[in-house]
């Protein structure tokens, strides 16, 4: 890393050093085993590891550039050195702060204060906790001068989140578990709620990745049942654990045997996307509850007052859940909550029974305007029919980026309302629905049969018609 080390003769320094203790014996082993001696030194033997972590967030939450001008290429991924605020040169400025993945990192100054986009002195700089390895709260750290930072909370080891952060100093090191992880990645609340804010609607703790996984389904595992620990989570395939045949986004079925139906899946959507929506963290990551509330709940309501906060709910077991607007109303913004909940229960629905085809495909079909579109369903009943007398409600939709509207068995109409009420499931052969031309655009075609035990078959296919 940048200035830390001095490259390769501070390495050979460290382990030079380092291996110098054993010629002292049992008390100078002891020292070493207690001592922060840096990532570089780790990269000796766990070369690949190292490889990989520097390209990892973490040892970039605290660049110290010691008030001299970086490398333009300094941060991995071709990510750019942030601009200087006004008035200000790197002669001022003694460490970079998080600018890792947006390229828009802030500046703290000789003092140990932020340095404000105007040149002016900011707050103090205060992250230490989680940005730094080996950190003590008292005290102040010295700058490259030697002198004091007032500015700065804390002293400590080593700039950045390096190796000795998770497993531990020098020769103590261990594998982490979830402690580890969650003492950074954490909201801060001691009883581990999570706050919400109603008004725009997110999550609105930073990093509160681990609160929310340990009111999870998952909460018995750990963090690295999922991510390898080494890999970035913004740029290497979301730095997870995966088969080739699984995918990056679907490791989640090497446990699930789920899959997504209908138009979802075939547009190429994954677990994570529904299950991990980033929008609900405002940008501190993707969401780490996972489960999905399938009911007409709105987040707001969701939530309890206490200690003058806003706070999410969560059930008598202390596992919380998603409501299906943080889920769904990123991309259907024309789609109510009960709309939602409705469309939720196809979402892993098991295929068969309703087969809905556009000219004749059952995935995305590409068209141009100048092409007659032709929109065909047929029901094999099976064993289902009748069911036992049960009768159904069978709707037939299409969905627009104007809104939803049905066909009523002669037409299409604007809204939404059942073809046929109340009526036995029983076949369907090739039943044509529409055979016309679109207008340039998106559209779903829907056919669900919704029978008065709760249980819903359907099928759906996307369409998106070219301006040409």
């Amino acid at each position: 890393m940048y200035l830390r080390a001095s490259g390769w003769f501070g390495l050979v320094s460290s382990v030079a050093a380092f291996l110098g203790l054993f010629a002292f014996g049992d008390n100078a082993l002891a020292e070493v085993q207690t001592s922060y001696v840096g990532d570089q030194f780790c990269g000796v033997c766990h070369a690949e590891q190292y490889d990989s972590y520097m390209k990892h967030g973490h040892p970039w939450m605290l660049v110290r550039t010691a008030g001299r001008t970086p490398p333009a290429d300094l941060y991995p991924w071709g990510k750019p050195l942030p601009t200087l605020p006004t008035g200000v040169s790197w002669s001022q400025v003694e460490y970079l702060v998080a600018n890792y993945r947006s390229g828009t990192g802030r500046f703290v100054g000789l003092d140990g204060k932020y340095i404000n986009a105007d040149g002016s002195a900011g707050s103090n700089y205060s992250c230490g906790r989680c940005h730094t390895t080996g950190h003590d709260p008292a005290g102040h750290q010295q700058n490259h001068l030697g002198v004091e930072m007032a500015g700065a909370t804390g002293t400590w080891a080593l700039d950045g989140i390096q190796c000795e952060a998770c497993h531990g100093p020098g020769a103590t090191m261990a594998v982490p578990t979830v402690k580890e992880c969650s003492e950074c990645h954490t909201g801060g609340d001691a009883a581990l709620r999570l706050q919400f804010d109603k008004t725009n609607h997110y999550f609105s703790a930073s990093h509160s990745q681990g609160d929310e996984f340990a009111h999870s389904p998952h909460k018995d595992q750990t963090c690295v049942s999922c991510h390898d620990p080494h890999k970035s989570v913004w740029f290497e395939d979301g730095g997870v654990r995966y088969s080739e045949a699984e995918g990056p986004g679907n490791m989640c079925t090497r446990c699930h045997d789920k899959r997504i139906r209908g138009s979802m899946g075939e547009i190429g959507l994954e677990c994570v996307d529904c299950h991990m929506p980033v929008a609900s963290m405002k940008g501190s990551g993707a969401t780490h509850l996972f489960r999905i509330n399938a009911t007409a709940l709105a987040a707001n309501d969701n939530t309890f007052q206490a200690d003058g906060k806003t706070w999410w709910n969560t059930d008598q077991n202390g596992d919380a859940s998603l409501t299906l607007d943080l889920v769904c109303a990123d991309c259907h913004r024309n789609m109510t909550l009960s709309q939602m909940a409705k469309a939720a229960k196809a979402v892993h629905r098991q295929p068969g029974l309703v087969d809905l085809t556009v000219n004749g495909g059952d995935s995305l079909q590409m068209v141009k305007k100048a092409d007659v579109v032709s929109v065909n369903f047929s029901v094999d009943a099976g064993a289902e029919a009748g069911l036992d007398g049960q009768t159904a409600d069978w709707w037939v939709l299409r969905q627009t980026k104007r809104g939803w509207s049905y066909w009523n068995g002669k037409k299409w109409k604007s809204g939404m309302r059942p073809w046929r009420k109340k009526t036995a499931i029983a076949d369907v052969e090739n039943q044509n629905v529409f055979r016309s031309k679109l207008t340039p655009g998106y559209y779903t075609y829907w056919v669900s049969i919704l029978p008065s035990d709760g249980s819903e078959y359907s099928d759906s296919v996307p369409v998106y018609v070219t301006k040409r």
